[in-house]
């Protein structure tokens, strides 16, 4: 019995893509065929749930004649808002039916499309209520086992995973390098910078040094001075005094070298 296999994967690429990230990283860290398969192995229960949690599972039905050779008729267990249980029945296209043994199944949107016009078509006010399956939604094993054997089928060879573990290494040795070389010429400029702070300092040192022997100068002197200083709120005088030190005069400027 044919069914929507190829639609189901693009439908069903959001959901996969949602855990895909995570063990695609297991895929390309893996050594060897047998590790990327356990990688997409153990995401398996993983895509199940994301599957239905997108509302794209399928509702258990049994399978009537239909109108048409394209068509069947479909029945499936409801309860309304008392949770009162019943059967409604409805057409659907054959050509989206599942069969697993003698089990049929329909997509979960189409389901709930076709309850909905069955309610909107009541003649009378009792059947214009909201018919919820009885059951939830699944996953069709055999969907989930092409799903699965699609990718698996992508698996990549030994070949690809020595690629991937090779480029790895040589990307991690790269920014290993790359760290070095950027440390190196961190320690270099810093070493650089030093440099020019110390030869700044030194020619500023002379520099005044120079200036300083250019001044008047008088040497073994005995000197006094006074400065102000705050005291209880109140500014005083202080005098101070230095015997035997060394004066230069610089303009209305003096300096004293003890």
């Amino acid at each position: 019995m044919p069914f929507p296999i190829a639609t189901l994967f693009v439908n069903q690429k959001g959901a996969f893509n949602n855990v895909a990230s995570g063990f695609e990283k297991d895929i390309r860290s893996a050594k060897c065929v047998g590790e990327a398969r356990a990688a997409i192995d153990a995401y398996s229960n993983k895509i199940e749930l994301n599957i239905l949690q997108f509302g794209l599972g399928f509702y258990a039905i049994k399978v009537g004649n239909g109108k048409t050779s394209k068509s069947f008729l479909a029945s499936i267990s409801i309860k309304n808002g008392d949770y009162e249980t019943s059967v409604s029945k409805f057409y659907a296209p054959l050509s989206q039916l599942v069969l697993e043994k003698n089990t049929g199944y329909l997509p979960r949107w189409l389901v709930k499309k076709s309850l909905g016009a069955l309610a909107e078509r009541g003649k009378y006010k009792s059947q214009r209520y909201e018919r919820i399956p009885f059951a939830l939604s699944v996953w069709p094993q055999q969907l989930k086992n092409a799903f699965l054997d699609l990718h698996l089928s992508q698996l990549p060879n030994q070949n690809d995973l020595d690629k991937w573990a090779f480029e790895k290494e040589e990307k991690s040795n790269k920014a290993e390098v790359e760290r070095n070389e950027r440390y190196k010429k961190e320690l270099e400029d810093e070493k650089l910078a030093k440099k020019i702070l110390a030869e700044r300092m030194t020619k500023s040192e002379n520099a005044r040094k120079g200036r300083m022997a250019k001044l008047e100068t008088y040497e073994h002197v005995d000197v006094r001075w006074y400065g102000w200083t705050k005291k209880n709120g109140r500014f005083i005088k202080v005098d101070y005094e230095a015997e035997n030190v060394t004066v230069k005069i610089s303009g209305a400027r003096a300096y004293i070298i003890f």
